[in-house]
């Protein structure tokens, strides 16, 4: 059993999610690959898994990091739009960050044991410069939301508590003026925290706006505000 955040086809691929054996995992876009011209997606449907079915995969047969470890390093994978990459944790403390390499050929695994993980829409193994606790004040360039974070944790002492993780999310939220109509603005639909020993999950969703009282002013964003929910684990 799992409890999941969808998205696209019929909400029929999860973004990110929680089984009853407390394994959590997210996907999140290498929006780099992209923008670096790198990107070479399929060209209809393969044989294998969309890298949008790949978190739904891993929660219905995974309990632990080490078996989300070698089922994704067994798994045929293919992208249709653009490349994804996965952070996976569970309920024993450990947690990995999977890459896949722009071809598909082959995957990178990252881990950073007994230290907060990071990562957002980057590659961090075409960066080791991201995890160097040397260049934690150095801008970091290809990301402004990741060096806003690894700032924020490096500055805590101590364990996190649960207003620090909304806080240092909230400082990440995407909240621009949006550009002139039909288009959007980009905005964070949703924030997840998860609590795999509890086999848990809070999520904050984003319910609408007011634009600012100029153009360039942050426009007045609505929030749901968290919501909790809890599976029965696994006995």
């Amino acid at each position: 059993a799992s409890l999941a955040v969808v998205a696209y086809d019929l909400l029929r691929a999860v973004i990110d999610g929680i089984n009853a054996e407390g394994l959590s995992v997210a996907l999140l876009a290498d929006d780099e690959i992209e923008q670096l011209g790198k990107a070479d997606p399929a060209r209809g449907t393969q044989a294998g898994l969309e890298v949008i079915q790949v978190t739904r995969f891993l929660l219905d047969t995974c309990a632990t990091v080490e078996e989300a470890k070698v089922a994704l390093g067994s798994a045929k994978l293919y992208y249709g739009v653009i490349p994804c990459h996965y952070i996976v944790a569970d309920r024993h403390g450990k947690s990995f960050i999977w890459e896949n390499a722009p071809s598909m050929h082959y995957g990178s695994i990252v881990e950073n044991e007994g230290a907060p993980l990071i990562t957002t829409n980057f590659m961090h193994y075409l960066h080791p410069e991201a995890r160097d606790p040397a260049k934690t004040d150095q801008p970091f360039k290809t990301c402004n939301r990741y060096q806003i974070l690894r700032q924020r944790v490096a500055s805590e002492a101590g364990r996190f508590t649960l207003d620090a993780i909304k806080a240092n999310n909230a400082a990440v939220m995407a909240v621009r003026p949006a550009p002139a109509p039909p288009r959007a603005g980009g905005r964070t639909l949703w924030h997840s925290l998860y609590f795999p020993e509890k086999r848990g999950m809070e999520i904050d969703f984003y319910l609408g706006e007011t634009p600012g009282a100029k153009p360039s002013d942050p426009p007045t964003i609505r929030r749901s505000g968290y919501l909790s929910f809890q599976l029965t684990p696994l006995k």
